[in-house]
């Protein structure tokens, strides 16, 4: 049996998984904890208006994400061709990038506070101004997290998103003590990120000072890296739009209320969702270098799928036993309209992490006939629930067979993938 645990160890896929499963899993656990005060020290209406604050940081926040996977190609596979000082330039660039982009969307956020507010059904604009501050620091993570993904620096990837959720809680819990409510929630959330940034941007330069003349910057050509930021945008917006807009339209569409227990069975959803975020994790540096040495990635992408569906099987099995419980334990409360959805929140949540899996390993390998599929699912399961939502379950429903049809589209895409000569010709 030991042999067997030690064997299993030297395989560097299931060795770095492992401490990604157990870095993200203590961030879930700290995530659930900030979740699990804020659902019971708010209301239902103070949460859904706290929820909506956060899922409308992360629409802005879609124009800059795509940088990070693109980035984290670009890294990895300079450092793949033993090529540092090219991985370093285009890191500090694309922080630079990031800077000048972040400053020009909270300029934006701040000018359409008003309307949104309104939109959202928020107390007051100076909501989403706080909301802009959460795009600000957001935006400028996607760097470092590309440098620590690429350079496969899993370890340290691990601990400062730990760390991060640990400085989430005690801010948060901490304005809660002093008596803010939505802004505690706020709070903690912009807390995170502006963690990751000084902590992720000081052990970079560290790793740097450690051998600077292997790490001596090295300019090269930008334009591959926004070549490719445009279909990964598209990719990362239309996956947010799937897995959040339906949020969005309940608040429009339903009551305070009806939108409060629509957001506390989401919190369900969204811990099965990311219970398997580390796997992409290392699926995605691991199939770029396996591409770029002429090996085959795809046994990374079935390994991938195993683990993922193994993380949601068993999340999805504890909702089918028992939803009241699970949704007593997790959120304190037990309303009915609440519970008739968390198997279903469960089941699609399931089938969108597969899906994100399958995804994020295309963009890997720069494999982007699932794109198209993926903006027009976006687009059709938003229209759908925007014209028909006449339950809360409805909406559920229509998730459930949009994430069962995109997932089996891709996955029969997944079998084509780019030449050696088409990665070559990228970095030129």
């Amino acid at each position: 049996m030991k042999g067997r645990v030690l064997k299993l160890w030297e395989d560097d896929f299931i060795r770095h998984t492992a401490v990604m499963v157990a870095g993200l899993q203590l961030v879930n656990l700290l995530n659930f904890l900030f979740h699990w005060v804020m659902v019971r020290k708010l209301t239902c209406e103070e949460y859904g208006a706290f929820n909506a604050l956060v899922i409308l940081s992360f629409y802005f926040c879609q124009f800059t994400p795509p940088f990070q996977p693109a980035l984290t190609r670009f890294i990895a596979r300079f450092i793949a061709r033993h090529e540092p000082g090219k991985a370093r330039y285009v890191y500090r660039r694309g922080l630079l990038d990031l800077g000048v982009v972040s400053i020009v969307l909270v300029a934006l956020s701040a000018v359409l506070s008003a309307p949104l507010a309104r939109w959202q059904n928020l107390p007051g604009a100076g909501w989403v101004a706080a909301a802009g501050v959460l795009i600000a620091v957001n935006i400028m993570i996607s760097a470092p997290f590309a440098f620590l993904q690429g350079a496969q620096l899993f370890g340290a990837f691990a601990a400062v998103n730990a760390a991060s959720a640990l400085v989430k809680v005690a801010v948060g819990f901490g304005l809660l003590a002093a008596g803010f409510r939505v802004a505690a929630g706020v709070g903690g959330f912009i807390a995170t990120p502006a963690f990751i940034l000084a902590a992720g941007t000081v052990l970079i330069a560290r790793r740097f000072r450690l051998r600077p003349g292997a790490w001596a910057p090295e300019k090269t050509s930008m334009l591959p890296v926004y070549r490719y930021y445009l279909p990964t945008g598209l990719v990362l917006v239309s996956f947010t739009v799937l897995t959040n807009m339906d949020v969005t339209l309940v608040k429009r569409f339903f009551s305070p209320l009806e939108a409060g227990y629509y957001s506390v069975a989401q919190m369900i959803g969204k811990i099965i969702l990311f219970l398997p975020w580390a796997v992409s994790m290392v699926v995605f540096p691991k199939a770029t270098t396996a591409a770029v040495e002429a090996r085959s990635s795809f046994p990374y992408l079935l390994k991938g799928l195993g683990l993922t569906a193994l993380f949601c099987g068993a999340g999805v099995g504890v909702c089918l036993v028992s939803p009241s419980l699970v949704l007593f334990l997790l959120t304190g409360k037990t309303a009915p309209e609440a519970v008739a959805l968390v198997v279903p929140f469960a089941t699609a949540m399931s089938l969108y992490a597969l899906l994100w899996l399958t995804v994020y390993y295309n963009l890997s390998i720069h494999n982007t006939r699932f794109i198209a599929p993926l903006v027009a699912g976006a687009a059709v399961q938003t229209a759908i629930i925007y014209f028909r939502h006449p339950t809360l379950l409805s909406i559920l429903h229509v998730m459930n067979v949009m994430g069962g049809c995109l997932l089996a589209l891709s996955l029969v895409l997944s079998r084509s993938r780019a030449t050696v000569a088409d990665l070559d010709r990228e970095v030129l």
